[in-house]
């Protein structure tokens, strides 16, 4: 069974927060992960992926690469969108992102958790 995932919304600034659906269920951890993060996004309108995975036993396989560029045609179908944000905590998948086109943008460290946020800036399809 093949399972992979991904989430992506769009992002118009402002936004007070970037997972405004979770407002509940937030701990003062999130909040502050929320407020450094948003410091390091891009000011203007961006589709961000929230979440974005493949099953180990599927992986190795090019699916990653296949949901990124769906992301990316999303993005460049949209007249309105600068490009496809994304943030990883884990410093492997720095160099994955890189080679997809996406560039680091910021870089913070959360209670002992590195966090880097990337962006692929993308032309619109006319």
């Amino acid at each position: 069974c093949l399972f992979f995932v991904f989430f992506l919304m769009i992002r118009r600034p402002p936004r007070s927060t970037l997972f405004p659906y979770t407002t509940l269920f937030r701990s003062d951890r999130n909040s502050r992960f929320d407020d450094v993060c948003i410091k390091m996004l891009p000011k203007k309108p961006h589709y961000y992926l929230v979440m974005i995975g493949v099953l180990p036993e599927f992986q190795r396989r090019g699916l990653g690469s296949a949901l990124l560029s769906k992301v990316q045609s999303i993005s460049e179908s949209d007249s309105s969108s600068t490009g496809v944000c994304l943030d990883t905590q884990i410093r492997k998948n720095v160099g994955i992102y890189e080679d997809a086109g996406y560039k680091i943008i910021g870089k913070a460290d959360l209670d002992g958790l590195p966090t880097w946020t990337m962006f692929l800036e993308t032309e619109c399809e006319q």
